[in-house]
């Protein structure tokens, strides 16, 4: 009975003991992600930016400490200014280590003088290919706006179509002429462009799919057909509302 006991006495101090370094390991845990949390949102540009007569304003709501999404805008030259949306499968350390192999990528090429969105996706592709070893996947979107010609060039990844409401029109149409494989699936993939024209007036809503997949109690998506709806609705609205 006795030998019983103090078994049953060792068997709770060691369970005593492996609890409290659990709770240290899941603090420490809990203190790194929030430090990556913080690192990923540093990576993110200004939340509004103004260049040669265009507004541009972003922002990321993340359902977990650390997201996959990602957007950056970059200048070109005094008259093209690069916009980019991405999304990484998943979420979590790993995601953000892809969206920061993105960002590094991305500045990289430019300064190497790439500057169009297929080879710019062309580019990161591989750099991601080789960061993620096909784990994870970054769908991306990158356009190009020349200001002085009033024209956008589009270079697609897998990523979710944008929009542009047209202000002489008020026409609300959805660019999808041009698509690719996501960013990590395979090497030296080679991605097309669509130009269209991008006029004083006109706006442009790059978003992912974290808005279209969102749900509500019931389960029901908000949808496509929502957010053209309520685009339309708000297109008078300054970028930033």
């Amino acid at each position: 009975m006795v030998s019983v006991s103090d078994l049953m006495m060792t068997i709770s101090m060691t369970q005593a003991s492996l609890v409290q370094t659990l709770e240290s390991l899941g603090e420490r845990i809990q203190s790194e992600v929030k430090k990556a949390g913080e690192i990923q949102q540093a990576l993110l540009p200004v939340s509004e930016f103004s260049f040669e007569g265009l507004t541009v304003s972003g922002e990321i709501t993340t359902s977990s400490e650390i997201g996959g999404d990602y957007f950056d805008y970059f200048q070109l030259d005094k008259d093209r200014i690069g916009l980019l949306v991405a999304d990484v499968s998943g979420h979590g350390v790993q995601s953000g280590m892809v969206t920061t192999a993105a960002k590094a990528s991305l500045h990289c090429l430019i300064s190497q003088g790439v500057d169009t969105p297929a080879g710019l996706l062309f580019g990161m592709n591989n750099a991601i290919l080789a960061t993620a070893r096909q784990t994870l996947l970054m769908t991306c979107l990158i356009a190009v706006i020349d200001t002085k010609n009033g024209k956008a060039t589009f270079a697609n990844a897998g990523h979710n179509f944008p929009y542009i409401h047209r202000s002489g029109s008020g026409l609300l149409m959805m660019l999808d002429s041009v698509s690719g494989f996501p960013l990590g699936f395979e090497e030296n993939n080679s991605y097309g462009e669509c130009l269209t024209s991008f006029e004083y007036g006109d706006t442009m809503l790059l978003y992912s799919d974290g808005i279209v997949e969102c749900t509500d109690q019931a389960g029901e998506e908000f949808g496509y057909e929502r957010l053209s709806a309520s685009l339309a609705k708000n297109i008078h609205l300054k970028p930033a509302y």
